[in-house]
């Protein structure tokens, strides 16, 4: 017995990362008969745009799937699947024209009418106009046809609009970041009590629903019960939780802690917070504010608290080591993205653009291979790109950038809202000796040669205002001045070492500096960058 088959169209964007259109024909075509097959789309992106036609005859058609975002410019495909099974869309995709031939395949760059694909198919011109009294108008068809093969000036309007189209998708593909989102199911999936937490025991007697916490305010009626009441849900004023748990993610940025010790957890094992009514008093202010998180910052900085001496005293060292108390202000190690910024930063390499792509700075060359990132090469950027702030490094969950890793960045495999703060050898190795701190260190050297003065100790004091925003103590400008001379007693003498810690990293050394005074003072800066009060805030 003959089988029949299915006419499935499908259509996806350029970049083919999301669902396209698929447009599957009803009736089905005898295997045992020869058919002419014909397709049209419009360009407009829906399945509305799509049209089947069998031996010049347009045919109805069931949508599968209508959710092309982007307008399609190429890579659009006609399938052919044999089929005996209703709605087998697994075979309309893998299986094919089994045992069937195809005699010939002609494109066309514009979109046929019903006429026209009647005529191609071999159906006569006065036949197609008159085939019924539901086809278009003798005067429709001869309209189609001028419009389409005659006036020039409706093909020029034709080309522009085509141009036009394919402007605003070269456009919208380079220009415009996709994010991706979720959905909500047209029919919400029955959810049910799990059996002991068993994915596969539902107990069908009892069915859930979605809804909030009983221990905090109930959801408002009119919300509905999905992502967006939810979201409505943690901005109601009376919700608890909210405004206190991001005051208190920015108290820990600013003080090393937070109010309440355990960020990740606001619940009965969490810790009390050690000062209740000011978290209460930042959390209202916060929502009152309507959610001004600048001006949050800037109410934090302008504290007595935050601006208290970091200084202690072995008296309140033995009272309150953990500054709970808040009796001086803070200090604490910065994190491997502030290091890296604050040198590029003081050496005139940080490039302040905001936004746009993640880049690669510098990374050791064939980590990613050796840590069996299989199929994907890491490819150190160039110029703004290797001076982008530490925001815009691209991070792969599996190989995070090994100089972050150093200072106890999280990997990101797991969530982490607070991180460790240790000290190892491996961090000073990290500091002293990383390309992209060197050639800051040298771009710091060059500020202080251009910009510091003509003596020694006025480029070294500049330095080190620059740094540390104050002036160094006379013993310490003493040290680092005497300290400068060695250094280039021993680069005029050793001009290679020389030339080569200059010429670490992509930026090219002022070729107006002595290359053994340039090294002199580039060994001074990464002392500066390198000292407890460079990379500790207090």
């Amino acid at each position: 017995p003959a089988k029949p088959f299915r006419v499935s169209f499908r259509l996806f964007s350029d970049r083919r990362n999301q669902d396209g259109v698929e447009v599957v024909s009803q009736p089905a075509i005898s295997r045992q008969d020869a058919a002419h097959l014909a397709v049209t789309y419009d360009g407009s992106g829906s399945a509305t745009g799509v049209r089947i036609f069998v031996d010049g005859q347009e045919v109805a058609t069931t949508t599968e799937i209508d959710q092309l975002q982007e307008v399609v410019t190429i890579d659009s495909s006609v399938l052919v699947g044999a089929s005996s099974e209703k709605g087998a869309r697994d075979n309309l995709r893998d299986a094919s024209f089994t045992g069937g031939v195809v005699d010939d395949i002609q494109i066309y760059a514009k979109v046929l009418s019903p006429q026209h694909v009647a005529q191609v198919a071999g159906e006569s011109p006065v036949d197609a106009m008159f085939r019924d009294h539901e086809r278009p108008s003798v005067r429709e068809y001869l309209e189609n046809v001028y419009f389409s093969s005659v006036d020039e000036d409706y093909q020029g309007l034709l080309r522009k609009i085509k141009a036009a189209e394919t402007k605003l998708a070269v456009f919208e593909r380079d220009s415009l970041t996709e994010v991706s989102i979720m959905r909500e199911m047209e029919q919400p999936r029955e959810t049910y009590l799990l059996n002991r937490g068993a994915y596969d025991q539902p107990d069908r007697s009892e069915q859930l629903s979605p809804e909030t916490f009983s221990a905090l305010p109930s959801m408002r009626d009119d919300f509905p019960k999905n992502r967006l009441g939810l979201a409505r849900w943690l901005f109601q004023p009376d919700h608890p939780l909210t405004a206190r748990v991001a005051v208190n993610r920015y108290w820990q940025m600013h003080f090393g802690r937070g109010l309440v010790e355990t960020p990740e957890d606001f619940g009965s094992q969490g810790q009390r917070p050690t000062h209740p009514e000011l978290l209460d008093w930042l959390a209202v202010h916060f929502r009152e504010s309507g959610w001004d998180v600048k001006a949050m910052q800037k109410l934090i900085f302008m504290s007595g608290t935050y601006r208290q001496s970091s200084s202690s005293s072995p008296k309140l060292n033995r009272r309150d080591p953990e500054n709970r108390l808040l009796a001086r202000g803070p200090r604490f190690r910065l994190t491997g993205q502030a290091l890296r910024d604050q040198a590029l930063a003081v050496g005139g390499l940080l490039v302040p653009t905001i936004g746009g792509p993640p880049v690669m700075p510098y990374q050791p060359e064939g980590l990613w291979e050796e840590v069996s990132a299989k199929g994907y090469k890491y490819i150190v950027g160039e110029k703004d790109d290797l001076y982008r702030r530490s925001l815009y490094t691209f991070w792969r969950r599996t190989v995070p950038p090994p100089s972050m890793m150093n200072f106890d960045n999280a990997s990101r495999e797991v969530c982490m809202v607070t991180s460790a703060r240790t000290n190892t050898p491996l961090q000073a190795m990290n500091l002293l000796n990383d390309p992209q701190l060197v050639e800051a260190a040298r771009g710091l050297a060059e500020r202080m040669i251009l910009e510091g003065g003509k003596s020694p100790r006025d480029r070294v004091s500049y330095g080190h205002r620059l740094v540390l925003a104050r002036d160094p103590e006379k013993a310490v400008r003493k040290i680092l001045v005497a300290a400068y001379r060695r250094y280039l007693k021993m680069y005029r003498e050793e001009t290679e070492a020389a030339d080569a810690l200059i010429s670490i990293g992509e930026s090219q050394p002022d070729p107006s500096i002595n290359s053994a005074e340039l090294a002199a003072y580039t060994a001074i800066a990464n002392t500066l960058l390198n000292l407890d009060e460079t990379v500790t805030k207090e």
